[in-house]
């Protein structure tokens, strides 16, 4: 498995897997990861794009939100949390 003895990973991507998308080069751990959905999840959620409890997780009600978010803003709409998302929502 990528070199490395199989493993677990909290949020079922393996850091190590060249499949595994990242929205920048840097690496992130999981939990810098999680505390930038929350912030994502806490701001769309004080927009009014109603993406559920600010709990780290980005699942199908957040990426839906985002996809709204992006769409009201003319970006491009991926529902990726990136660093064009990032930097419009005044999220560093």
């Amino acid at each position: 498995h990528h070199g490395m003895e199989p493993h677990l990973h909290q949020n079922g991507l393996c850091p190590y897997s060249s499949t595994a998308s990242a929205s920048n080069t840097r690496k992130t751990s999981n939990t810098d990861r999680s505390s930038t959905v929350k912030k994502v999840q806490k701001k769309l959620n004080k927009l009014g794009y109603k993406c559920g409890k600010a709990d780290g997780s980005c699942g199908s009600k957040t990426k839906s939100s985002i996809r709204k978010y992006q769409r009201d803003k003319g970006m491009t709409v991926n529902g990726k949390i990136d660093k064009a998302l990032l930097r419009k929502m005044n999220i560093n």
